[in-house]
């Protein structure tokens, strides 16, 4: 992602370059000390595989790794930025002409960055974490069992991270030659972004790809003497297609793109020196063998000139899955049916057993933390504090695990019922006090967005109906369903 923020911004550019040059200076003691550590940890092997021999052995090849890394980093950032910084002086008022892919109509995909990333996060987080308890393992007899279990938490974390980054790797092979052929260059806030996916594998016929368009904020904030970075989605579409698609040969296939984007968001770019505001498309399949899960970062701008001619007509709406047909395919637990007082949407506890079991392994995890630091002999603070945030993540967990949620709408009132187990909340409005029924982008996990339906009300304020949408399509269709029950017009009427 570093080489897409560097083409929002031609003022990023060369403030970036002499921190790309000092890390070689930074990479280069690791590199130095780790081989160096290394060819010592080498040279006492004839000797046998004691203690020090292997806690050199393994320092030696962490050190050294991360060095290597980090200036292989360095030259690659440098050559892409000397590019960037040639491009940006030949078309100094337009940024979509800065990167090569972009200029080129063929924008590529960032799975290679994201797998070399995760790769490396994982090498590091299994070098420090392994090294670690390996020298405490080699004298287990100094430490509580407690200590020992605890430290088994972080290589148990490492191999889940070496799983991740070898199912990226894998889809980076599968996919990574994937390109999005952008129609209109660049796209603009209330135009049309379109054009076609070229995909280097045959895609099952059966199997929905889901296309999903992003507008993100990039937010950097710095505390502590540390940058700490955080992304928000301001506005996301999605559409999932079902084949067969146009096939250019036997190994590529073409998935066509057809998203009208919204004039009320921020085109590409950097806000203010701290904020980012980049496009990002998706195409996401659950397969036989690796996913497809490939993103693109797309130029919207708002380009001064005449714009180039757009289609009028959705190219991908044969494609599409109806909103019917997508519930059933995904096997939705969400009801909707018709009662005694109106429409009921009724949606489920555990709904979401993904999103539920993950909460559940983290508040576990957390709590036995908790529990590890009040009988140790840690000061009295870390337990407090730490137990502080387990409160805070068992409401959640409790929240995301068991409510549930009923709604009751007519023409003369809305009524809400949450649950959770045997605590209950009702909640009553009239019809005439709701302005609207809208969507929000709630949590988020990974990459995939849950939706919260809000009722919009005559007093300005909001009110959260249900959270945890998994599909936006079926959102949207939910605020279809619950729009017409209450009588309120549907967008675009």
């Amino acid at each position: 992602m570093n080489s897409d923020r560097s083409a929002t911004n031609p003022t990023r550019k060369k403030a970036t370059s002499l921190p790309a040059g000092c890390l070689t200076l930074f990479g280069l003691p690791f590199a130095l000390a780790g081989i160096s550590v290394l060819v010592q940890g080498v040279r006492k092997i004839p000797d046998g595989f004691s203690r020090e021999t292997i806690m050199m052995l393994m320092a030696g090849l962490l050190f050294s790794s991360v060095g290597l890394g980090i200036i292989m980093f360095s030259l690659y950032a440098r050559r892409a930025m000397k590019r960037t910084s040639e491009r940006q002086q030949l078309h100094p008022s337009e940024p979509w002409l800065w990167r090569e892919d972009w200029a080129d109509r063929s924008i590529r995909s960032n799975q290679r960055t994201g797998a070399l990333f995760m790769l490396f996060f994982a090498l590091f987080w299994n070098g420090i974490s392994w090294t670690v308890a390996t020298a405490f393992f080699l004298e287990r007899g100094k430490h509580p069992t407690g200590v020992l279990l605890l430290l088994l938490l972080f290589p148990a974390i490492g191999v889940a991270l070496g799983w991740v980054a070898v199912a990226k790797l894998l889809t980076w092979r599968r996919f990574g030659a994937a390109t999005f052929r952008i129609g209109t260059l660049p796209a603009r806030p209330g135009g049309i972004l379109h054009g076609f996916v070229e995909v280097p594998s045959q895609l099952p016929v059966e199997i929905p790809v889901k296309l999903q368009l992003n507008c993100v904020r990039r937010e950097t904030e710095r505390s502590g003497g540390e940058n700490r970075t955080t992304e928000h989605t301001l506005w996301q579409e999605e559409r999932f297609l079902r084949g067969p698609f146009p096939e250019l040969s036997q190994s590529r296939t073409t998935i066509p793109v057809f998203f009208r984007l919204p004039k009320d968001q921020p085109p590409s770019g950097d806000s203010s020196q701290a904020n980012e505001i980049f496009w990002k498309l998706e195409a996401i399949a659950a397969l036989p063998g690796p996913n497809l899960n490939i993103d693109f970062v797309v130029p919207v701008f708002n380009a001064g000139g005449i714009p180039e001619p757009e289609p009028r007509e959705d190219p991908s709406s044969r494609y599409q899955v109806p909103a019917a047909e997508l519930r059933e395919s995904i096997k939705s637990k969400i009801l909707v049916r018709d009662g005694v007082d109106g429409r009921e949407l009724v949606f489920p506890a555990l709904r979401n057993p993904g999103a539920a079991l993950f909460t559940t392994l983290f508040f576990c995890g957390w709590t036995a933390v908790v529990v590890f630091l009040a009988k140790s002999s840690a000061p009295v603070l870390f337990p407090i504090v730490f137990g502080l945030f387990d409160v805070l993540i068992g409401y959640f967990w409790f929240d995301t695990t068991f409510r549930r949620s009923c709604l009751t709408a007519n023409r003369q009132r809305l009524v809400s019922h949450q649950s959770w187990l045997l605590f209950q909340r009702v909640k009553e409005w009239p019809t005439a006090s709701i302005r609207n029924i809208s969507l929000k982008v709630g949590m988020s996990s990974g990459q995939q967005h849950y939706h919260d339906l809000i009722a919009n009300l005559d007093t300005g304020k909001t009110a959260t109906l249900a959270s945890a949408i998994a599909t936006k399509i079926e959102a949207d269709w939910l605020v279809a369903e619950l729009k017409s029950a209450l009588g309120l017009p549907q967008d675009g009427a």
